[in-house]
């Protein structure tokens, strides 16, 4: 598994890459949506974990951007909003979760689980 992730603020991102990294995922980190985009149109990544706030672009634009040029990639947001506002704002995107500002072990590991999940649901037909 590849994972991309978009945030200006490396300092929060740490502890997550640091999960990923324990269980062997690659994991590049971009400060802006164009440098994610790019990476994305020169590389095949599997997940897109995107801060709501970026520099150049906010993180339900990048979704957007990111679906139409592959609707299979999983998605995250890193996201501060209420549960509710959350999903209301993001319906329709196919968002697999809602990270916390600064996401760590434990939401790794249940972002992992929703992906083995929905690949065991598509490997099973």
């Amino acid at each position: 598994m590849k994972v991309i992730i978009a945030s200006e603020d490396t300092t929060a991102v740490q502890r997550m890459i640091s999960a990923f990294k324990a269980r062997n995922i690659s994991t590049d980190l971009f400060s802006n949506a164009a440098q994610a985009l790019a990476a994305m149109d020169a590389f095949p990544f599997d997940l897109l974990i995107t801060a709501e706030h970026l520099q150049d672009m906010n993180g339900k634009a990048l979704i957007e951007r990111v679906i139409t040029l592959n609707p299979m990639i999983n998605c995250a947001v890193i996201s501060a909003r209420q549960a509710k506002d959350f999903h209301d704002f993001y319906e329709g995107l196919g968002v697999l979760m809602q990270f916390p500002p600064e996401p760590g072990e434990q939401e790794v590991a249940l972002l992992l689980g929703q992906i083995d999940k929905i690949l065991s649901l598509s490997t099973s037909n």
